[in-house]
């Protein structure tokens, strides 16, 4: 469950911040694992995100999450089942997690170290500064090198406050959440590695293309015909 939630987090660490509907398509790719004799496969997977004026769309294909704050809402959405729960903002995600689940939010918390570097490269057509991302998971630290470039135009101050309610679904608290506000740009590219009970993780993203363009019908908000829920169930936190 650990190793899923932090890669839940990095596909979202991907997300840039730009003024006006923007589509953003990001790669990922997660290292085999194996974990205790339990092995998990290599997988590549493409996610979509669209950024708007006021809402905030991340769709993956086990997973997705929108944020819209004129309504004052967040969607955790399922694809795979066709269900999603909805929670008005601000919201507590112990209310929305599974008895079973919520007991154990302690043990899940994350803490976020962000040390700028001097490093610099270019990423694509991106120039990039480099920046070291500590994240500590049940007292055991994950590194990330991410490389965040201000070559496109940015608002970050309307991004924040949307990814702000992303990053409470992935329980990092506010002390956490101000240490990712340092990234002075956004992330195209990160590479992350670590080691959890034993099992050594690896993991990059890469935004592959930055369109904007008009978002289309409907992608703020859970699809036509899937079912509301009133709790996560396990599977709703999970990649698969």
């Amino acid at each position: 469950m650990t190793i899923r939630l932090i890669s839940i987090f990095l596909l979202l660490l991907a997300l840039p911040a730009l003024a006006g509907d923007v589509y953003v398509k990001t790669k990922n790719h997660t290292d085999a694992i194996n974990m205790k004799g339990m092995n998990t496969p290599a997988k590549d997977e493409i996610t979509e995100q669209w950024i708007g004026e006021k809402s905030l769309a991340h769709i993956g294909a086990s997973r997705g999450v929108v944020v819209d704050l004129e309504k004052k809402q967040i969607f955790f959405i399922n694809p795979q089942s066709k269900t999603y729960v909805q929670a008005a903002l601000p919201f507590d995600m112990t209310k929305l997690l599974p008895p079973q689940m919520a007991s154990m939010v302690g043990m899940m918390k994350m803490s976020m170290k962000v040390n700028p570097t001097a490093e610099k490269k270019t990423v694509g057509k991106w120039n990039c500064q480099g920046y070291d991302i500590t994240m500590t998971v049940m007292g055991m630290p994950i590194k990330t090198k991410a490389w965040v470039t201000k070559d496109v135009p940015v608002d970050m101050s309307k991004y924040r406050e949307m990814y702000a309610q992303v990053l409470k679904g992935q329980f990092l608290d506010e002390a956490s959440i101000g240490e990712l506000n340092k990234i002075d740009g956004f992330q195209v590219a990160s590479e992350t590695s670590g080691e959890i009970m034993g099992a050594k993780i690896r993991s990059t993203t890469e935004i592959v293309e930055i369109t904007p363009k008009a978002a289309p019908p409907g992608v703020y908000a859970p699809p036509p015909g899937f079912t509301k829920k009133d709790a996560l169930a396990v599977e709703d936190l999970q990649q698969k």
